[in-house]
């Protein structure tokens, strides 16, 4: 997926977007909060 985006335009909306460094920041949050939940409940059905 992250291969594939690098391959679009500089002027790509999309592009910019990713480019966001608060959304760069905010990415490995959202993806640990994201595990946590699941391991969370994995917990909890075990």
């Amino acid at each position: 997926m992250w291969l594939q985006l690098g391959k679009l335009p500089p002027n790509n909306s999309v592009w910019k977007v990713l480019n966001n460094p608060t959304l760069i920041a905010a990415t490995p949050v959202a993806m640990a909060a994201f595990f946590n939940v699941i391991f969370f409940f994995m917990v909890l059905i075990i």
